[in-house]
């Protein structure tokens, strides 16, 4: 008596060992690549950076000039302008102070959280003899 050949299932993806793995049709998350910053040098991230600041410092000054030539009209270049000019301030506020414009302005709120720290902070300093 022969004994029977071992169950071996069909394979319709051709998934074998003589045939590539196929690439599926919706990637999952985790199949994807993305770039990360270990794949740069620190000079490329400065870089990178240092022409970011430098066009958002450009774009504080180009955006207004850029509006108020003729023909002077709200529409959609001046939205597109305004929402440029507020992105490049709260970068580079966020730079310099490692706060937002929305955060500054939330600071100079009269709000009496806001009156209660500010008089802390007064008497700290007046405390510290600044």
């Amino acid at each position: 008596m022969t004994t029977p050949a071992p169950y071996e299932p069909t394979d319709p993806l051709n998934t074998s060992p003589t045939h590539p793995t196929p690439s599926p049709i919706f990637p999952s998350p985790a199949s994807t690549t993305t770039p990360t910053t270990t794949d740069q040098s620190p000079a490329d991230i400065a870089a990178w950076q240092r022409t970011f600041y430098n066009s958002s410092l450009a774009l504080l000054v180009l955006c207004p000039a850029v509006m108020l030539l003729p023909p002077r009209r709200i529409d959609l270049s001046t939205l597109a302008l305004g929402t440029a000019w507020c992105m490049s301030a709260g970068y580079v506020s966020e730079v310099k102070t490692g706060h937002g414009v929305l955060w500054h302005v939330g600071q100079n709120l009269p709000s009496q959280r806001n009156r209660e720290r500010r008089e802390r902070e007064m008497g700290e300093r007046l405390w510290k003899g600044e």
